[in-house]
C-alpha cells in the first residue's frame, strides 16, 4: 500500500499533542476560576457552614422517632446547675459552633445590604437553631434546649461583630491610628 503524498497547497497539520494547554485554558477560563486567586465567595462560605450546622446538630438520623417528644425540651434555659462542667462546655461549644456562622454571614451580606446586617445576622442564627432544636425534638439521641438556641444567635452576634473593626480598619486608616494611638 502506498501513502499519497498531499498537495502542496493544503497545509499539513502537527499530530496532535497529548495535551492542548490553549484549549483547556478557554475552556476553564470561568468565573469560578478567576474568583479562585480573589476574594472569598463568602455567600458559598456561609451557605456551606449553615449545612454543616444543620448535618452536626440532627445527626445522628437513625435514632429519630416519628411521635414529638416534648417532654424532652429543656424550656427553662438556664437552670440552678448550670455551672456544672457538662453544661459550661455545652455552653462554650454552642457559642463557637455559632461564630463563623456570624462572620461568614456579615462578610456576605455587607456586600448587599448596609442597615440591620447584625439583625439579620442574629435572626437567621435564631431561626437556625430554633429549626435544629425541633429536629432535635423527633431524635432521642439528642437534647432540645432553649438554652442552645440563646447561646448560638450570642455565638453569630459575637461571630458577626468580629467583622466590625476590620471593616473599620479598611475604610478609613486614620481613624484606627487615632483611636490606636489615645489607648496607648
Amino acid at each position: 500500500m502506498t501513502r499519497r503524498k498531499a498537495p502542496a497547497s493544503q497545509s499539513v497539520r502537527p499530530p496532535p499533542t497529548r495535551f492542548d494547554h490553549s484549549l483547556y485554558l478557554i475552556i476553564m477560563r470561568t468565573r469560578s476560576t478567576q474568583q479562585a486567586h480573589g476574594p472569598l465567595p463568602w455567600d458559598l462560605v456561609f451557605f456551606a457552614y449553615t449545612v454543616v450546622i444543620v448535618l452536626g446538630t440532627t445527626l445522628p438520623w437513625h435514632t429519630m422517632d416519628a411521635s414529638l417528644q416534648w417532654w424532652r425540651v429543656d424550656w427553662v434555659p438556664f437552670p440552678s446547675d448550670t455551672l456544672q462542667p457538662g453544661m459550661v462546655l455545652d455552653i462554650a461549644v454552642n457559642i463557637i459552633m455559632y461564630l463563623p456562622f456570624g462572620y461568614a454571614g456579615r462578610q456576605w451580606l455587607e456586600r448587599k445590604t448596609e442597615a440591620l446586617t447584625l439583625t439579620y445576622i442574629v435572626g437567621m442564627a435564631a431561626l437556625l437553631a430554633c429549626s435544629t432544636e425541633f429536629i432535635q425534638i423527633f431524635n432521642p439521641a439528642r437534647c432540645p434546649s432553649s438554652a442552645d438556641v440563646i447561646m448560638n444567635a450570642l455565638g453569630a452576634a459575637l461571630g458577626a461583630w468580629v467583622v466590625v473593626p476590620s471593616r473599620i480598619e479598611k475604610e478609613s486608616p486614620a481613624i484606627t491610628a487615632q483611636v490606636a494611638t489615645r489607648s496607648l
